[in-house]
C-alpha cells in the first residue's frame, strides 16, 4: 500500500511542498487537492499525510473540513501533519498545534511546519491587508523549509510498515529530486499559487507521487502563493 498527501493551495507554495515531499518519500505516494475533489477515498493507503497553508490563524477550510469528515480513517492510518507558512520558531509551533485536532496531533508519526513564501503581487486584497497588518515584513518572503521537509520524510520513511517500501532508482533526490519517480495524479493542476501560514493565508491539491518542499509557508500570509 501507498501514500495519499491531502493539501489544499492557495497560491502555489503548499504545492511546491507537496510536490517535494512526494519525490522524498519512499513509497509510491498519490497526491489529492482536497479542494478539488473533497472526499477522497482512503481505503487503499496505509500513509495519509495532510496539509495546507494557514491564514487568519487556521489552516485552509478544505483541509480543515476534510479532518473533521475523515477523523476516524485517519486515526487508523499512518499519520503526517504539516502547515505552510512564514512564521517561525514558537510562532510557527502554535500555528501548528491549532491546525488541526488534538488526538490527530497526538496520533501524528510526523508533524513540521515546512515554512512558506510570499509574492505581495499575487495576493489579493484582502490577503495583501492581512500580510501589511499582521505580518509587518517585506512585501515578498521566502521561507521555504527545505530541511523541515527532508526530516518529515525521512520520520515517515523510517517508521514504514512491513513491506510498504518500493525501490527507486533515485530513492533520495535530494532538494529538488532527480523527478524520475513515477507520480499519479488524481486532478488536474490548479494552476493557482497559495499564500504562506501564519496568520494569513496558506494552501492544498491532489496527484501520485514525485514532487515537493519547507519552513512555515503560513506565517502571517505567507505561503507558496497558492
Amino acid at each position: 500500500m501507498g501514500s495519499l498527501i491531502v493539501y489544499a493551495s492557495r497560491y502555489g507554495t503548499t504545492r511546491t511542498c507537496v510536490n517535494e515531499l512526494a519525490r522524498l518519500l519512499d513509497t509510491e505516494v498519490d497526491l489529492c487537492d482536497v479542494a478539488r475533489d473533497p472526499a477522497p477515498q482512503l481505503e487503499e493507503y496505509d500513509t495519509v499525510i495532510v496539509g495546507g497553508p494557514v491564514y487568519g490563524g487556521a489552516v485552509h477550510p478544505a483541509v480543515a473540513n476534510f479532518c473533521k469528515r475523515a477523523r476516524g480513517r485517519l486515526l487508523n492510518r499512518r499519520l503526517g501533519l504539516f502547515i505552510c507558512c512564514i512564521y517561525v520558531n514558537g510562532a510557527a509551533e502554535k500555528e501548528l498545534e491549532r491546525a488541526f485536532p488534538e488526538d490527530l496531533q497526538k496520533h501524528a508519526t510526523a508533524r513540521a511546519v515546512f515554512g512558506g513564501r510570499v509574492q505581495a503581487g499575487k495576493l489579493g486584497l484582502f490577503d495583501r491587508f492581512l500580510l501589511a497588518r499582521a505580518a509587518k515584513l517585506p512585501n515578498d518572503i521566502e521561507r521555504i523549509d527545505h530541511e523541515a521537509i527532508r526530516a518529515f520524510a525521512r520520520r515517515l520513511n523510517v517508521d514504514q510498515p512491513p513491506g510498504a517500501i518500493r525501490s527507486t532508482d533515485s530513492e533520495n533526490a535530494g532538494e529538488g529530486g532527480s523527478g524520475d519517480k513515477p507520480q499519479r495524479s488524481h486532478d488536474s493542476p490548479s494552476g493557482q499559487e497559495e499564500p504562506v501560514s501564519g496568520q494569513l493565508p496558506p494552501e492544498t491539491e491532489h496527484r501520485s507521487a514525485p514532487s515537493a518542499p519547507g519552513s512555515s509557508d503560513e506565517t502571517p500570509p505567507a505561503e507558496s502563493h497558492g
